[in-house]
């Protein structure tokens, strides 16, 4: 039997990637810039892939995440389609995201600012509401294309639905394996990049003999639900942690951004970035 060692490839698989060169020239292939620039130096979302982005509660992913959408915003011109019924209504995620494009509260915001606001998020956001749209893991990506025929093409998908992944029924591992190849799937047919949301299932503490207080350590991927599967089929993981964080205690101060996995690839003890959050400001700055 002979080996191939060789197969014939049309040129139009790298389309997409042309495509994206041609559109963002500023970006590279490794994913589009957030302006964060230890951050961009390590990683970078990439349509077609998939990203997890893990971490205890109250740690900030919500919160980064946000963040990092409206930079993608900015310097990729892309488009984004939020479901994160999680923890929030969709009007409270709205409120968090104009928050952080005015820079203040919108009770602070006056009422032309807010208004131009306003027409920025319409422009770039697309919201599913659970209750009302029916939308279930199963579903969620063949709705996309609804907003396709509205003339809102989205680049990216957050999926920030951690507790449905801890407390599914689906815990026979051939359907959670299922699960996250689907996420993969969908990305690479509808050309985006997902952003899915995971949990550590038992966060770890330590004990601080200076303050008397315990606080939550960073964990590995393997730690996060159904890790050991997720971690291995994953293409991007990204942990997001605050030290000295108390898993009942969201507030500013420093956040790290702990990156394990780019492109299939473990990046080890190099992939950490560090930030500081200015809860006050809304802002979240590298340092």
């Amino acid at each position: 039997m002979t080996r191939e060692f060789y197969r014939m490839v049309d040129p139009n698989a790298f389309w997409h990637e042309v495509k994206y060169l041609n559109e963002y020239p500023d970006t590279w292939l490794g994913g589009g810039k957030s302006g964060w620039s230890n951050l961009d130096a390590l990683w970078g979302a990439r349509v077609g892939e998939s990203t997890i982005v893990y971490g205890a509660p109250n740690m900030g992913k919500t919160t980064f995440l946000l963040h990092l959408a409206l930079r993608y915003v900015n310097t990729n011109g892309w488009k984004f389609i939020l479901w994160m019924p999680e923890d929030f209504s969709t009007l409270h995620v709205v409120r968090k995201l104009l928050a952080i494009i005015l820079g203040k509260s919108v009770k602070a915001a006056g009422s032309e600012e807010l208004k131009k606001a306003m027409y920025y998020l319409q422009q770039n956001f697309r919201f599913y509401e659970t209750a009302k749209a029916g939308v279930d893991w199963k579903n969620w990506y063949e709705r996309m294309d609804t907003w396709s025929e509205e003339g809102f093409t989205p680049d990216a998908f957050i999926f920030d639905h951690a507790l449905m992944f801890e407390k599914t029924e689906l815990i026979h591992e051939d359907n959670v394996k299922f699960m996250m190849n689907s996420f993969n799937d969908m990305a690479e047919q509808k050309n985006v990049h997902n952003f899915i949301v995971n949990h550590i299932t038992q966060p770890k503490l330590y004990y601080d003999k200076s303050t008397l207080e315990e606080y939550l350590v960073p964990q590995v991927p393997s730690k996060m639900a159904h890790g050991q599967m997720w971690e291995r089929l994953a293409q991007n993981i990204i942990e997001v942690f605050r030290p000295k964080g108390s898993i009942f205690d969201a507030k500013d101060g420093e956040l790290w951004v702990n990156i394990h996995k780019v492109k299939n690839e473990d990046v080890g003890s190099a992939g950490r970035v560090k930030f500081m959050y200015d809860k006050p400001n809304y802002t979240i700055n590298e340092y």
